[in-house]
């Protein structure tokens, strides 16, 4: 669907501001490297680390997401720490970030496990769609309970982490999702 002329110009001040992906400007340059996953399962299952790197988009997240929780080691519930620090630009909207949230809530609803969900995002516009993303998250039907958090040290302490950096997490070494 084609956008107005007014609607463009619209999408185009908050595409210039925010750095998202609009409909009507397929002919600009969309840049960076296709998205990056590495994980670590971490000592026996008290954290699962994804590193998010490249160019973001929701669909390529799912995916990533549905082979991480394929993996033998994961169990439903597991707490998530999202690095969303390596992250070159996105195409994430609303609505796709909707789907994210509802994939996160899709895993382990029968459980009734608490699905802890911390999302470091120290750039201000992925911050913003990690906040979005958090809200939508509780508002969806399902156990992830997401936040977003601009310092590593934060992110950390809302999983109840003692390390203050991610660097000073045993087996911190992430290999890509295989």
């Amino acid at each position: 669907m084609q956008q107005s002329g007014t609607a463009c110009w619209c999408a185009g001040l908050v595409n210039h501001l925010f750095r998202q992906s609009w409909p009507c400007f397929r002919k600009t340059k969309r840049g960076g490297n296709p998205i990056q996953v590495r994980a670590r399962i971490i000592a026996n299952g008290e954290l699962v680390f994804l590193r998010f790197t490249g160019r973001q988009t929701a669909e390529a997240a799912v995916s990533e997401l549905q082979r991480m929780r394929s993996l033998p080691e994961y169990e439903v519930g597991m707490p998530e720490l999202a690095d969303l620090s390596g992250i070159t630009g996105h195409n994430l909207n609303f609505d796709k970030m909707r789907l994210l949230a509802i994939a996160a809530n899709t895993e382990g609803k029968e459980s009734g496990r608490i699905k802890k969900i911390a999302v470091f995002a120290p750039d201000p516009a992925l911050f913003g769609m990690a906040r979005m993303f958090s809200t939508l998250s509780e508002l969806e039907p399902g156990n992830a309970r997401a936040a977003a958090f601009q310092t590593q040290s934060e992110a950390l302490e809302f999983l109840g982490r003692p390390e203050a950096g991610f660097e000073e997490i045993p087996g911190y070494d992430l290999v890509p999702l295989a």
